[in-house]
């Protein structure tokens, strides 16, 4: 999940102006980490990764690990409200020449169109139009795009305004403009709700 960077000396005011025009940028891809308590929600206020936070197991497949920081409260009677889960799947590649567009995508099971490039200072904002999907297991977006280099690749997408479940993702593109999707991202909606105690 996309996250505001933080620092000890910001005002938590900020944070929470930060916080929102994440949510705005993101959609519900910036639903954050919540606890349950006495009718009141606390949204989580940022998350710490380790280094090695992505870790391998046993099937060849891979977790990742983060703390997730609350403000403080007490967690009796607290429940964790998980709002949803991403899921990469790394295996399926396209490559699509950008020198025509509109075109259908497919990746994997997946299907998107691929609407128009858009200038964004040295590099580019590639806008895509997902399917309305009713699946439990949901397409969010292409896991990775890029040009000829596959170490500088773009993974973020901007949700866009107005109807239509359009993204954006940014690469830097070559000449001819051709780019390559890696991977998809797949979303299950929850929430779950996980009752915690207080460990202190």
């Amino acid at each position: 999940m996309p996250t505001p960077v933080t620092y000890s000396r910001d005002d938590p005011r900020d944070f929470v102006e930060r916080s929102a025009e994440f949510r705005r940028v993101f959609g519900d891809r910036a639903d954050p980490l919540a606890l349950e308590l006495d009718g009141q929600r606390v949204d989580e206020i940022r998350r710490v990764f380790l280094p090695d936070y992505q870790q391998h197991v046993s099937d060849g497949s891979f977790i990742s690990k983060f703390t997730a920081i609350f403000p403080r409260t007490s967690l009796d009677n607290a429940k964790l409200r998980v709002p949803f889960v991403a899921l990469n799947d790394r295996e399926p590649r396209a490559v699509l020449d950008l020198s025509s567009l509109p075109q259908e995508m497919e990746l994997g099971a997946h299907r998107f169109r691929v609407l128009r490039v858009e200038s964004a200072g040295d590099a580019h904002r590639i806008v895509l139009q997902l399917q309305d999907e009713k699946s439990q297991l949901r397409f969010t977006q292409p896991m990775r795009v890029y040009a000829d280099d596959e170490t500088a690749f773009g993974w973020q997408a901007e949700a866009l305004a107005g109807d239509g479940n359009l993204i954006a993702m940014t690469t830097r593109l070559g000449d001819p403009p051709v780019v390559r999707f890696q991977g998809a991202v797949v979303r299950v909606d929850g929430p779950w709700l996980f009752a915690l105690s207080n460990a202190a």
